[in-house]
């Protein structure tokens, strides 16, 4: 598409998620008071605060600032995506995405990134970007499937945040070698390009922190230090060959309707695993976490380890994955569980 004909197609998108998300409880929302603040020149914001938000068209204006964020960081196509996958109205999405953009305080990377026009190459500005909205479009569906609607801005926020400051900052210890390594290269590769040290290790972490959502539940469940629970979450991924299979499914992913709801499905699902059984392995491990919890646990699981170990030797033998490999492997790591 030419950018005149970009441009068109991101007014019909705002304008068709304003008209939904106006008539809805989401411009009531008290937690969007910033975004109302945010929508005046600053020496108003200072000067009026208290009668901004007492403004008339109080909640157009948020409608109009919720839905340009939205279309303008996510894309024309963010909204109708999480429809496809979630059947959840804009106003729902909308939340989901306020709590993510809350929780890991994206603002903050925006803002740094931003400021460096001109200073770095655009390439380099549009990349970071691209991996933040790859964050904030799972985060925003984790909270849309998990979250108990309807969503609690503030409650999600408050919840979260602190967990995943936590992991943040113990990210690097965590992470298996190979992770550990991609995020170091990253990292380096964005130093050299001129982004400042402290952006650069939070935008190189952002991929490692797709799962992260699911470890602070955890925590929270089992009242166990994030960090001890990303230790075993991250291992249970590297023995199980659960981002391989992610990868594998990720690549399958093509223009039918049908075949990408299949892939996001089983996507969904091989976290989902994870999730549980990182869950089960630390509710067995007393103390224990990490490759010390998954091998006292495997000692309890007997032939369905054998069978699963030998499916997973064969599958690496074959290379390239399709939907029908991915299926048995999703029905064997169901049977791990149960």
């Amino acid at each position: 598409l030419t950018r005149p004909e970009m441009a068109v197609l991101l007014a019909y998108a705002k304008n068709s998620i304003y008209d939904e998300l106006l008539p809805s409880d989401l411009p009531d929302d008290p937690q969007l008071g910033e975004d109302l603040v945010t929508y005046f020149p600053e020496f108003l914001q200072k000067t009026y605060g208290e009668q901004i938000h007492k403004h008339r068209l109080r909640r157009e204006i948020i409608a109009t600032v919720v839905t340009n964020s939205l279309i303008n960081r996510m894309g024309a196509t963010f909204i109708h995506i999480m429809k496809e996958r979630t059947g959840q109205p804009a106003s729902a999405i909308a939340r989901a995405y306020a709590i993510t953009r809350g929780a890991f305080r994206l603002r903050e990377l925006w803002t740094g990134i931003q400021a460096l026009d001109n200073k770095v190459p655009a390439k380099v500005q549009t990349q970071m970007l691209i991996e933040i909205n790859r964050l904030a479009e799972q985060a925003t569906q984790w909270f849309l499937r998990n979250g108990k609607h309807p969503l609690d801005i503030a409650a999600n926020v408050a919840a979260t945040s602190p967990g995943l400051v936590a992991l943040e900052s113990a990210l690097t210890d965590l992470l298996a070698a190979e992770d550990r390594a991609f995020v170091a290269e990253g990292e380096a590769r964005l130093i050299e390009h001129g982004v400042p040290a402290e952006l650069a290790r939070r935008v190189a972490q952002v991929p490692a922190l797709v799962s992260s959502l699911d470890i602070v539940r955890i925590g929270g469940e089992l009242k166990m230090k994030v960090e001890n629970v990303a230790r075993t979450y991250y291992a249970v991924g590297e023995a199980f060959h659960l981002d391989w299979l992610r990868d594998g499914a990720r690549e399958l992913i093509g223009d039918s309707h049908w075949d990408r709801l299949a892939v996001f499905a089983i996507i969904e699902d091989l976290y989902g695993h994870q999730r549980d059984l990182t869950t089960a392995i630390l509710s067995a491990g007393g103390k224990q976490t990490g490759s010390e919890a998954i091998a006292a646990w495997r000692g309890t699981r007997g032939a369905a380890l054998t069978r699963a170990d030998s499916l997973f030797g064969d599958l690496r033998q074959v290379g390239k994955l399709d939907l029908a490999m991915l299926a048995v492997a999703n029905r064997t790591l169901r049977s791990l569980i149960g």
